[in-house]
């Protein structure tokens, strides 16, 4: 599933696979060598061996291979900020999600959520994780909703961190009901909803295998107005240029105890597995 039939495989390359659970190893592509293990503790003790076989004694980073790559790197970044950076109506979804990135920065807790908005919301290189650990995903396709209660639970966890959920406005409308709660205990946490107005992956799915679909909604609630009678801050944005400075009103009323809903209206964007194929 995560290669989403990648073909871009280097020739000549050989293929490592670390996974914390051995069941995993070998599913989609048979690797050369298999490793089970926790994927950080590995790596580390990969670069230690880099470090210590380098026949020259030289910092890896310094290697013409590794320089290659972080060049390659660099560049790809550009390119993403080019894609992502575009005045379009609708919104494109990986523009709201490119700059919450960007805006919430470090320091913050990703609470990820079910429905076709995890192509973009969890999905390097929209969205960039940038402390370690800090990503709470939806495990094995998990009820949708998890992600709007959870960002909730995560806030009243680690109160010190920025606490932010990507949502799309189905999965938002099954639990938008505990606001309340989040305004009660002032969990300053954000919701970024991605309205689209559809269940996307159903609509996906219908499209694809008969040509239309059932899975939009005619009537839309107003998640502004909701925030505002739960005591959240909301907003709707409906330009690209809006994103970020209602994201800083979002962080701000974060700060101060008061969770946030951002609702973008955004377009029904191709799946982010299409991009790359």
């Amino acid at each position: 599933y995560e290669t989403h039939q990648w073909r871009d495989f280097p020739e000549g390359a050989k293929f490592i696979q670390i996974d914390i659970s051995p069941e995993e190893i070998g599913k989609n592509w048979m690797p050369d060598v298999g490793i089970v293990g926790d994927a950080r503790l590995v790596l580390r003790q990969l670069i230690d061996a880099i470090q210590s076989g380098s026949k020259s004694g030289k910092d890896f980073r310094e290697m013409s291979r590794v320089k290659e790559i972080l060049k390659a790197k660099e560049g790809f970044r550009k390119e993403v900020e080019a894609e992502c950076m575009v005045e379009e109506t609708p919104i494109p979804a990986k523009r709201a999600v490119y700059e919450l990135s960007h805006i919430f920065g470090r320091n913050t807790i990703l609470v990820s959520e079910n429905g076709s908005q995890d192509c973009w919301s969890y999905c390097w290189p929209y969205y960039e994780v940038q402390d370690g650990s800090e990503c709470v995903p939806v495990a094995e396709q998990t009820c949708m909703g998890m992600g709007v209660v959870g960002a909730i639970a995560a806030k009243l966890t680690r109160p010190e961190k920025n606490v932010v959920c990507v949502t799309g406005d189905g999965a938002f409308q099954m639990y938008m009901k505990e606001l309340p709660t989040a305004a009660q205990y002032q969990a300053g946490c954000t919701w970024l909803v991605l309205n689209n107005s559809a269940l996307g992956w159903v609509k996906h799915h219908q499209m694809t295998a008969a040509g239309w679909n059932t899975s939009t909604f005619q009537v839309q609630p107003d998640f502004v107005k909701w925030a505002e009678a739960c005591q959240c801050f909301g907003r709707r944005v409906q330009k690209a240029a809006d994103i970020k400075p209602a994201l800083e009103e979002a962080l701000k009323a974060n700060k101060e105890g008061m969770p946030a809903v951002i609702d973008v209206a955004v377009g029904l964007d191709m799946l982010h597995f299409q991009r790359a194929a």
